[in-house]
């Protein structure tokens, strides 16, 4: 595969980057700008240079009992090469966002909250402009505080996804692909002290594709986390979650994700951290095949990565990781396991 695409397996890469996390509050309002942009260089496989960018600016406000945030996000790089196929390699994938959210009360017993965003997905690629989508989502919550035994919310969401170059013939003409979403359940957090804190939500998602174009989703959707601290140098962390998601597969407006991840920082010194961890994430894919007999229908992918950061100044640090990859589909010419390393240094102004 990697023949078929002109790609050599095994390659040197930099990543000159700049981060920024910038903050200006004016009179009643805090406008924010965060994110990093920067360059991957390849040794090997100039044709995956590009830029990579991922920014968010926005503003904050108070209006009246409301905390109100306005946000634009912008996102573009090299397509992950797992998501690529058919011989293609070079595709920069694009994302578009803007939302608006709106948390009242605050202070209060009981805390409403509201959410609009809207997202615009593009690809460079001429065969996989067919994955172009864009997506409005509405997200509500009323949260109620109960003291120590923790706070407990009602949450609900809607998703309209379309895919405007996805077109199928139905009835008398074409079509675009595209589903919608609901959801409703209920989230509740709580804090032991300092040292344990979690949240869980749990979610009743019922996912219709549009003009009964590919197979749907009805089922129970979830997201848990959980951070354990029992020192002041030691610390874990638990993720698990199931939610489903646009995809960025040919032949899926949809993917179902099971993810799993844990990890640990142990501070070896006040200078000297030290990092594991592992992740996977299950992926089954759904809709309607523009190019049936080409497409994953399933996929798990796992990683186990270590790191070790030294702070040699306040605004100079040094890091080495290390790290293996493993993807596995039921269609076997994707299969992989690769390992990585890297080394990052960090300067700050």
């Amino acid at each position: 595969l990697a023949a078929r695409e002109g790609i050599k397996r095994a390659d040197v890469v930099y990543d000159p980057t700049v981060l920024a996390n910038l903050v200006e509050p004016m009179g009643g309002v805090t406008l924010f700008l965060m994110g990093q942009a920067g360059y991957d260089i390849h040794q090997r496989n100039s044709i995956l240079d590009g830029e990579r960018i991922d920014l968010q600016a926005g503003a904050d406000t108070q209006l009246n009992v409301c905390d109100t945030t306005a946000i634009g996000s912008w996102g573009r790089h090299q397509s992950n090469l797992m998501d690529l196929s058919l011989g293609v390699a070079k595709n920069i994938l694009q994302n578009l966002s803007a939302e608006l959210t709106a948390t009242c009360n605050q202070e209060g017993q009981i805390v409403p909250s509201a959410s609009i965003t809207q997202t615009w997905s593009t690809n460079s690629a001429l065969l996989y402009s067919s994955q172009d989508y864009h997506s409005f989502s509405a997200n509500g919550s009323v949260q109620y505080k109960a003291g120590s035994f923790g706070a407990i919310s009602l949450i609900g969401q809607y998703t309209q996804t379309q895919y405007p170059h996805r077109l199928f013939i139905v009835g008398f003409g074409p079509q675009s692909d595209g589903y919608n979403l609901y959801s409703g359940g209920i989230h509740y957090e709580h804090a032991i002290g300092s040292t344990i804190q979690f949240g869980v939500s749990v979610s009743e998602t019922s996912l219709s594709p549009n003009n009964g174009l590919g197979k749907g989703f009805n089922g129970i959707t979830y997201d848990a986390n959980i951070g354990y601290k029992p020192t002041s140098r030691l610390s874990f962390t638990l993720d698990a979650s199931r939610q489903s998601s646009p995809s960025y597969y040919l032949n899926a407006a949809y993917s179902v994700d099971e993810h799993y991840s844990v990890g640990a920082d142990y501070r070896l010194t006040s200078r000297l951290k030290a990092s594991l961890g592992a992740f996977q994430t299950h992926s089954n894919f759904a809709g309607a095949a523009l190019l049936p007999g080409t497409n994953i229908t399933v996929q798990t992918y796992r990683s186990f990565y270590g790191a070790l950061a030294f702070n040699a100044t306040p605004t100079f640090s040094v890091s080495l990781n290390a790290g293996q990859d493993q993807r596995h589909s039921d269609v076997v010419g994707y299969n992989y396991v690769g390992a990585r390393v890297g080394l990052a240094l960090s300067k700050s102004f």
